[in-house]
């Protein structure tokens, strides 16, 4: 978005614009889709930031502070000669200030909202706790440590040097195959993962979310969003795995 058509769009909210120019922008926002666009994301920014700060931006003291910043922002020659704005509605220099922060907002927003998601963005785990209280295992105790505290490498191995029926435990299997992503091991992980959801295990769900988050990690995103099309609703990641498939 032009900074100009930031300042434009402030102008026309603010009714500083002659009948005239108006008019003009009134047909400008009808032939020209991508302008409309804009204008509807400024002004839904512009009504979000009215509505969160009130009547503070009518102060003098605000009018100054972003004078302030207005004064940095807008030091070129295109604004000091914007020529459109008539002298009896011409915008202040606090309202350049204005526009200038909800460009920057606007530029968070869509870097928030249209960049492709990663796996590093959703691949957050919960603390475990695997070894009952009493337990002498003491091997599981130290994978369950390591897990916890990042150390993903030592967490597979320990998982790996469980004994055989351990190994296969369902919960276990799916923090094995976590820690395994983790590492890069990919292959070893999404079948793990694949016995778990194709089973009535507890852990069906779990090993969806975290099997598409393995694949996302692979940037292999149409088998990611097969599968986790496939989560339920009645899941804690039902809501968290449809706005990220809204996003790839």
């Amino acid at each position: 978005m032009d900074e100009m058509d930031v300042i434009l769009f402030e102008a026309y909210l603010s009714e500083n614009l002659s009948i005239s120019e108006r008019g003009e922008m009134e047909r400008r926002l009808e032939q020209d889709a991508d302008f409309r666009e804009a204008f509807e994301a400024f002004r839904e920014i512009h009504s979000y930031l009215e509505a969160t700060f009130g009547r503070e931006a009518e102060t003098e003291a605000f009018k100054e502070t972003l004078s302030e910043a207005s004064a940095a922002y807008f030091e070129n020659e295109r604004v000091r000669s914007l020529s459109n704005v008539r002298e009896k509605g011409r915008i202040k220099l606090w309202q350049f200030a204005v526009a200038a922060s909800i460009l920057l907002l606007l530029g968070i927003f869509i870097s928030q909202n249209f960049t492709s998601p990663s796996y590093e963005d959703y691949a957050h785990y919960p603390q475990i706790s695997l070894a009952v209280r009493g337990d002498s295992n003491a091997v599981l105790q130290q994978a369950e440590q390591a897990f916890n505290t990042g150390d993903y490498t030592e967490a597979a191995a320990l998982f790996g040097s469980l004994p055989e029926e351990e190994r296969k435990q369902p919960e276990i299997v799916l923090y094995h195959a976590i820690s395994l992503v983790e590492q890069g091991e990919y292959e070893r992980a999404d079948g793990m993962f694949k016995t778990l959801f194709e089973s009535t295990s507890a852990f069906k769900n779990d090993a969806m979310w975290y099997g598409g988050l393995s694949l996302l990690k692979q940037n292999r995103v149409e088998a990611c969003k097969t599968l986790l099309e496939q989560i339920p609703e009645s899941s804690e990641y039902f809501d968290t795995a449809k706005k990220l498939l809204k996003k790839l």
